[in-house]
């Protein structure tokens, strides 16, 4: 095995955390699921505390995501390099590699395709991994004792450049959502998607849509944004880009679900057709944020150096209004490092962008607020944002080229 686990203080007890007091003594154990007594004074710790940490000694690692694989009630981390599939199961005082599994031939390193939820309602989550031109997509499913060690091809598909988990047909199981490039490997072909729904056996396909513009491997073309018309299906927007010469314009289409899945025509949809319109790169769903039954979703679009996040609220008909802010950026590749999560633990959404944390404020979408600078963030990659630990606040995962490192939310 080519990890060692680590954490930063041994033996595996964080520092200590300010504002939060235990009837037992304050270990990682507490921290991951404790079951006595506890006097709380705030719900979260100190904001950055490291709880966890592994290294690589030969492969990068390429992301990580979260889910409860055993259906104990904690949360697993997968993290995926460039050699290695590692299931880190949970135990309350810690973290086990529980599962190695070479994924060479399988996952796509550019495309980063995964994705994790209950897709066939057994109380454990599964796990979709992105295949390539040689080999299909699999889903490994959760049971007692993690993941399973054989996947399960989904046939007939080819390598997705991503895949969100939502419940897209209302039935409370997740789907998974395929964000396709073309079936030829050509250029100037449009962005599709394809909607997976466990079937007893396997996962079939039940529904496919098309957006506008082309493909692209370097940025997710579609992305889970919660309900955003109150109807209790999980809604999507596909990303589609301008082709070189300008023959498609770029666009986002919202799509919404319903019970036979997505819906075949866009709900919505914005064209970025003439020359200097900000071009969409990447969507986010920041939940209900002005809390009207309805989710938000913030849209990233840029254009040279001006990068602009773009709120839409939720309603049950379009068009959304919107509330934007700009923000700079030297390369495209910024618009990736965007993410959204509760990580005060005040019920509201925060905003990362690149290294740098921006609290959200009450009645108003996560943005850099009045020039808020944010709060400085470990150098490195945020590849999830989800609390890890139980206590209310979501953590965040950071990767490096050869480090993953779990840090607290909380407080700062």
């Amino acid at each position: 095995m080519a990890f060692q686990s680590k954490s930063h203080d041994a033996p595996l007890v964080p520092r200590a955390i300010r504002q939060l007091k235990w009837a037992a003594p304050c270990t990682l154990a507490c921290i991951l699921g404790c079951t006595g007594t506890v006097v709380v004074e705030e719900r979260c710790g100190r904001l950055g505390d490291r709880l966890w940490r592994i290294e690589s000694d030969n492969s990068a690692f390429l992301g990580a995501h979260v889910g409860d694989f055993n259906g104990d009630g904690r949360r697993d981390v997968a993290v995926f390099t460039t050699f290695e599939l590692v299931v880190n199961l949970n135990s309350g005082h810690g973290f086990d590699a529980s599962l190695g599994r070479s994924t060479l031939g399988l996952l796509d390193a550019t495309a980063r395709a995964v994705a994790v939820g209950d897709t066939d309602r057994d109380g454990y989550d599964d796990l979709a991994l992105g295949g390539t031109s040689s080999n299909p997509p699999q889903l490994y499913r959760g049971g007692p004792g993690g993941l399973d060690t054989v996947g399960l091809s989904i046939s007939g598909e080819r390598a997705p450049f991503s895949i969100v988990a939502e419940d897209i047909d209302c039935d409370s199981a997740k789907e998974f959502v395929f964000g396709l490039g073309p079936a030829d490997g050509g250029l100037n072909k449009p962005p599709t998607a394809h909607t997976y729904r466990w079937d007893g056996m396997g996962m079939r396909l039940i529904s496919g849509v098309t957006g506008v513009g082309v493909s692209s491997p370097e940025n997710p073309p579609v992305a889970d944004v919660g309900d955003t018309n109150g109807d209790a299906c999980g809604d999507m927007v596909l990303i589609g880009f301008p082709t070189a010469g300008g023959g498609l314009p770029g666009s986002a289409s919202l799509f919404v679900g319903g019970p036979n899945g997505v819906l075949p025509s866009p709900a919505w949809q914005i064209l970025a057709a003439a020359a200097g319109d900000l071009q969409p790169f990447r969507a986010i769903g920041v939940g209900d944020v002005d809390e009207d039954g309805f989710q938000e979703f913030m849209l990233v679009v840029a254009g040279g150096k001006t990068c602009e996040l773009q709120v839409f609220r939720g309603a049950k008909t379009s068009p959304f209004t919107v509330a934007a802010w700009t923000v700079a950026c030297e390369n495209d590749h910024e618009l990736g490092r965007m993410t959204v999560g509760d990580v005060n633990g005040d019920g509201r959404p925060d905003l990362i962008h690149g290294t740098r944390l921006y609290f959200g404020r009450a009645g108003i979408p996560p943005g850099p607020f009045g020039g808020d600078p944010g709060i400085a963030l470990p150098n490195g990659e945020v590849v999830a944002v989800t609390d890890v630990n139980a206590d209310g606040c979501d953590d965040y995962i950071v990767t490096t080229a050869h480090e993953l490192t779990l840090y607290g939310g909380g407080q700062p």
